[in-house]
């Protein structure tokens, strides 16, 4: 009998994000979402798709934004995930906010089972002014290190662009 493919639900948490990257696919998501009076995903309505789709044999919830890890409600919905029964509950992050070790704890122990994390640079100077966000390059690197040091499985994901894509050879060096 062959293993059988576990099937993977994507859940959007929200388009808010601490960073305010030039490349950003989500601003034009959020202006569409403003203007048909769905600014913000609730946490109802985010529990509502998470029962709903467990209901369907999904195994992995992936939790994206925006920034996911900015809602105030994060633990919950990830505990409330777990206690769903999901396999693998994953997020894609700018790591900003697990750059504090503790939060990273806090994810872990209500049920994230790993993380995205993304980088765009080796430099600090080159990733800060992407994301517009002065010090984010150190907060995301403090991130993948607590990551690291915490055994959490995590990819990162860089947006390749005129400003990075001459030093992918050292990103990936400087990654691994």
């Amino acid at each position: 009998m062959q293993d059988q493919k576990m099937e993977e639900l994507e859940i959007m948490l929200g388009w808010e994000c601490n960073n305010n990257c030039l490349f950003c696919s989500n601003s034009k998501l959020k202006e569409i979402a403003k203007k048909r009076g769905k600014e913000e995903v609730s946490l109802s309505d985010i529990k509502r798709q998470i029962s709903r789709n467990k209901e369907k044999n999904i195994g992995i919830l992936m939790l994206v934004g925006g920034e996911p890890t900015i809602r105030k409600d994060i633990f919950e919905i990830i505990n409330f995930a777990r206690k769903k029964g999901y396999a693998r509950i994953s997020m894609m992050t700018n790591g900003r906010m697990p750059s504090n070790i503790d939060f990273c704890r806090e994810l872990l122990s209500n049920g994230l089972t790993d993380i995205g994390v993304s980088i765009h640079s080796h430099k600090a100077e080159i990733q800060d002014s992407l994301t517009r966000s002065p010090g984010s390059f150190r907060q995301t690197v403090k991130c993948l290190n607590n990551l690291n040091a915490l055994g959490v499985r995590l990819v990162t994901n860089t947006v390749i662009n005129k400003k990075n894509y001459k030093n992918l050879d050292k990103m990936v060096s400087f990654l691994a």
